[in-house]
């Protein structure tokens, strides 16, 4: 299995204030944590881990509480030991992301990027997605997410992903369907060029 390491010694925790990107301090952790769990109310994955038959007779209301819950001890483990990073006046847009250990590389695992819906088409996702792809290309790491929404494969591929495998989550009350996508190093010139075309194309919203 692979070991997620520090932020401290990987990530870098000081993006440009050009784009806006900050670090989440611990103590805006339960708020970077509602804007994600607004942004996967509706997303099969997370639901994945609320509706189960532990929880087949709870209210509506119980299982958000639920959700919430599971979110806050998300993000806060990522402003621990990870990187959460957010665009926008009110966390309107949160990417959580750590470093895994695969034999001898470091590949970047952007675990959520997810922006408030009343906050979309502001391009906050982009910002978030480039600035640790830029990251990662500084270093020569691979890039890796698991995406559940079927729009976003193909915005994502804007940005260099590549569906590599198709997996599906079967123990819940329906089966959920994955796309994991990696999206390997390039170089400046190439990203460039990739950015310029997402800048006059969709942004993904959600991952």
């Amino acid at each position: 299995m692979s070991e997620a390491s520090s932020s401290s010694s990987v990530l870098s925790t000081r993006p440009s204030e050009e784009n806006g990107v900050r670090v989440i301090p611990k103590k805006e952790s339960k708020a970077a944590a509602d804007c994600l769990a607004e942004a996967f109310q509706n997303d099969e994955v997370a639901q994945y881990f609320v509706k189960t038959r532990d929880t087949e007779n709870w209210s509506e209301d119980e299982r958000w509480t639920l959700h919430v819950r599971i979110m806050r001890s998300i993000v806060l483990a990522h402003c621990i030991k990870g990187l959460a990073l957010t665009v926008g006046p009110n966390h309107d847009c949160v990417a959580l992301c750590e470093v895994l250990r695969d034999l001898d590389n470091d590949s970047w695992y952007l675990v959520y990027i997810g922006t408030k819906p009343g906050a979309q088409g502001r391009g906050y996702a982009r910002r978030l997605i480039e600035y640790v792809t830029e990251q990662a290309d500084a270093k020569g790491h691979t890039c890796y997410l698991e995406s559940s929404n079927d729009i976003n494969p193909a915005i994502y591929r804007k940005f260099g992903f590549e569906t590599v495998k198709k997996i599906q989550l079967t123990d819940g009350p329906s089966p959920v369907n994955l796309d994991i996508m990696v999206r390997q190093p390039i170089s400046k010139s190439a990203s460039h060029e990739i950015t310029h075309v997402e800048h006059h194309g969709q942004t993904a919203e959600t991952a």
